[in-house]
């Protein structure tokens, strides 16, 4: 594994990270307000950062997932803004199954809009009865002549609430999943879609997510991605993808929270020794650098498996298991660091400790990744 990066990579991330800086400004406002930026996702996709990995034919740059997510990790060091991040990783490391499944008709309708950001994509797998064990759905679109209709309530929705199209998983048949269910993409706005409001949460406040119910919804046969009965399929695709790819906000968070707590442990405090000379403080910050080339290293690996070509389906789960548990243990090290002060809205501490938090549940839960680990250990 080489991970030297070439002068057009280090310039991409570069790029990302001062465009990073400018996104967020009014994010601890926002964070209370639980609102969505409109005008910093367009910067994003001005900047094409929506559209990296995607073929040059259709709008995008043509990168690797590699290439992609060290320019990503770039503008997760800058933005401090988790839930705008959460929102841009959904729509773009989510929507593959497009990628991977859609018929050339589809791909070159559909990947330039994904790609420049025009439009908002949200992927609509979990509801409410069968939670992590996603394949258990029973949302059903059922074929009536040239179209399908499509009835059911999905949950937990990334961009739920704002999307212009929805990437579907329902069933088409009965039995195994492998062979049963498929994947639709529907208007947001199309009549029997209903966008539920924005969940109130813990965490990531500034990213919509929401229920998407569909009440008997017409989806011409030609929106169906892929075959009748790939669903499962590109559904485990995507999420090598967005496993990968969603934790580079937690390496860009794990950054930011380094340097500010060490910046806090070298101030001086009167005729106070600074906190930096008690060993307990300085071990902790060791351990949150240690943390934090462990993700990315094992973020890295996963990512080059996948740009080599290969399935990775453990390593996937390894670096999201590693860096969203690590991602925790860093916002309460810096909270710790903090002290009290840490405690307080406004100075980004305790909103990266809630936003961390979520980091265990989104995209496959820990006990998920540890499960699909195990079952691929022949455990």
């Amino acid at each position: 594994m080489d991970f030297g990066w070439s002068p057009d990579d280090q310039a991409r991330h570069n790029r990302a990270r001062t465009l990073g800086r400018t996104l967020a400004p009014d994010v601890e406002a926002r964070d209370r307000t639980a609102t969505f930026s409109r005008a910093a996702w367009n910067a994003l996709a001005e900047a094409g950062l929506l559209g990296l990995p995607t073929a040059s034919e259709h709008g995008g740059q043509g990168l690797s997932l590699l290439q992609t997510v060290y320019a990503h990790e770039g503008l997760a060091r800058g933005c401090d803004d988790g839930g705008l991040l959460l929102a841009a990783h959904a729509h773009l490391f989510g929507c593959l199954p497009i990628l991977r499944g859609g018929a050339p008709t589809q791909q070159a309708t559909y990947i330039p809009e994904l790609a420049s950001g025009q439009v908002i994509y949200a992927l609509a797998m979990t509801e409410a009865a069968s939670g992590s064990n996603a394949f258990h759905m029973a949302t059903r679109a059922t074929r009536n002549g040239d179209h399908y209709v499509l009835s059911g309530e999905k949950v937990w929705i990334t961009n739920g609430p704002i999307a212009d199209r929805i990437l579907v998983f329902a069933r088409t048949a009965d039995g195994p999943p492998f062979a049963s269910l498929s994947v639709f993409l529907v208007d947001g706005t199309a009549p029997g879609v209903t966008r539920h409001p924005n969940v109130p949460r813990i965490g990531l406040r500034t990213c919509a997510v929401g229920p998407v119910s569909f009440d008997r919804v017409q989806v011409p046969e030609d929106r169906r991605i892929g075959p009748e009965g790939a669903g499962a399929q590109l559904f485990l695709a995507a999420m090598e993808w967005e496993r990968i790819g969603i934790m580079t906000a937690a390496l860009g968070s794990m950054d930011r929270l380094l340097t500010a707590s060490l910046r806090h442990a070298r101030k001086p405090r009167g005729t106070t020794p600074a906190l930096r000379s008690h060993q307990a403080v300085t071990h902790r910050l060791a351990n949150l650098r240690a943390d934090l080339d462990r993700s990315r290293l094992l973020l890295y690996k996963a990512a080059w498996q996948v740009s080599r070509g290969k399935t990775a389906p453990a390593e996937a789960a390894i670096s999201k298991l590693t860096a969203s548990e690590a991602h925790l243990e860093a916002a309460l090290t810096a909270l710790r660091t903090f002290g009290a002060s840490g405690l307080v809205e406004g100075n980004g501490i305790e909103r990266a400790v809630r936003d961390a938090t979520c980091g265990l549940i989104y995209s496959g839960t820990s006990d998920i990744q540890r499960n699909l680990i195990a079952r691929m250990m022949g455990a």
